[in-house]
């Protein structure tokens, strides 16, 4: 069986450290979804739901808060799967969100195409899941004790986001890894058009497949207003959804705050 190796590489040496284990429920919110879950935060392009990603990444290891709270419970073992940036260009971003120049304890990035090599099969294989690949992911939250996945972003990982079917598999799957290995996953995914796009349910708002709310247990929808603010709004199936979290965004830290923040100018 293979796996994903994680070296001293993807630690870095000054953006990444040593790790510790952990087995605490991912609770971003207390009462918000069960665990272990499958989250999504979605958003429209340029929104910065990638660096709300990070955030909730960096938030697990208890190395900073996540709009102001601090996430209960021992630091987590944290994976985070980029397929878009650089390794540069995340610890650029890692640099100016922590305000250190090492990732926390416990934190690890690796390129997608470490996960799924390009020039192999993808993670479908006609309308069959790719079963290496779940069994390279199963593996490597084994070996490594990780808590919590962070995938960014889903639609790397379907030719059809608009396919029902081809959802369907991918995220089974993904369910299949969260009730083995009792590891939260977090993917990051776009919104629809914002024109149709039904705040209220935030379950509804992602763009593609219809069939992907039916798979995620917790939806943080990223509604953008201007001057850098937003609305979070919070969708969870099986627990009473907090209401609309008004934040804003700050340009120097990076960091998503709630709006009446003094740090979010």
């Amino acid at each position: 069986m293979t796996m994903i190796e994680l070296t001293e590489r993807h630690k870095l040496k000054n953006i990444y450290t040593r790790s510790k284990q952990s087995n605490q429920p991912l609770d971003l919110f207390p009462g918000l979804a069960n665990s272990p879950a499958i989250g999504i935060i979605l958003g429209k392009a340029k929104i910065r739901k990638s660096m709300m990603g990070m955030m909730a990444g960096f938030a697990a290891t208890g190395a900073v808060k996540f709009l102001g709270k601090t996430v209960a419970g021992k630091p987590r073992q944290v994976l985070y799967i980029d397929f878009e940036l650089s390794e540069n260009g995340f610890g650029a971003r890692a640099v100016r969100m922590l305000k250190d120049d090492n990732l926390p304890d416990g934190f690890y990035r690796v390129e997608g195409t470490e996960w799924i090599d390009p020039f192999e099969d993808g993670i479908l294989i006609g309308k069959k899941l790719n079963a290496a690949v779940y069994q390279k992911l199963e593996a490597t939250i084994r070996k490594y004790c990780i808590d919590l996945v962070i995938i960014d972003p889903l639609y790397m990982l379907l030719e059809d986001e608009n396919d029902n079917g081809s959802m369907k598999r991918v995220l089974a799957g993904f369910r299949v890894i969260v009730n083995k290995t009792k590891c939260d996953i977090i993917i990051i995914h776009h919104i629809g058009k914002e024109k149709s796009v039904q705040w209220d349910d935030p379950f509804s708002v992602a763009r593609g497949a219809s069939s992907l709310g039916g798979f995620v247990d917790w939806v943080f929808a990223i509604e953008g207003r201007h001057n850098n603010q937003a609305v979070l709004h919070l969708g969870a199936r099986y627990f009473e959804a907090s209401d609309p979290i008004p934040m804003r965004f700050c340009g120097e830290s990076l960091m998503w705050l709630p709006a009446d923040d003094r740090l979010a100018a």
